[in-house]
């Protein structure tokens, strides 16, 4: 399926600008001239997402005016979060100087985090995992490697919330001191 260079430029853009993957299906969705075949919608965003980032979303939900309407769609960020920052180095390779909230985070393919743990290193198993077999052994290692993936992708989201953060302190900043500054109101930590 063809895609629009320009929207592929832009889906990078808006990332790298702290937009999160339910937001770049949105306007995927906004943008696409299928928007009342659902299927085809469907695919519309897989090849876009593709094409941008070199990932292939499966969970989207058919329903395009639910993608249109709703604020945001949490389940749409997990698993793509990671994996467009895991492929980071292919898509915004011309892109260093925008990607600064991205940082030296790390976002590490599971099966790489699975095949990496070496069991002999955890210390808190040490008197055990000789008697375990090898289904509860690969058990372990498949819980530790998932736990590392949520590390990183907490890792990630902090990134991401900063970014965010500071979008809205410049932008409290251009509409000067007229409005209250998210926060406002609250008991500061002396008082």
């Amino acid at each position: 399926m063809a895609v629009d260079q320009q929207i592929v430029e832009e889906l990078r853009r808006m990332f790298l600008d702290g937009a999160t993957p339910s937001r770049l299906v949105r306007y995927v969705v906004t943008n696409a001239p299928e928007r009342d075949d659902s299927e085809r919608l469907r695919r519309v965003v897989q090849s876009y997402f593709d094409e941008a980032f070199g990932i292939l979303l499966r969970r989207i939900p058919l329903d395009p005016a639910d993608l249109r309407n709703s604020f945001s769609n949490p389940g749409l960020n997990q698993i793509p979060l990671h994996r467009i920052v895991q492929g980071r180095a292919e898509w915004a390779s011309q892109r260093k100087d925008e990607d600064r909230w991205l940082g030296e985070l790390k976002a590490t393919n599971p099966g790489q985090l699975n095949d990496s743990v070496d069991l002999s290193r955890e210390t808190e198993l040490a008197g055990v995992i000789d008697d375990l077999d090898d289904p509860a052994r690969m058990a372990i290692k498949r819980w530790i490697g998932n736990i590392n993936y949520l590390y990183e992708l907490v890792e990630i989201l902090a990134a991401l919330a900063e970014r965010l953060q500071d979008k809205i302190d410049r932008l409290e900043e251009q509409i000067g001191h007229e409005a209250e500054p998210v926060g406002a109101g609250h008991q500061s930590l002396e008082s």
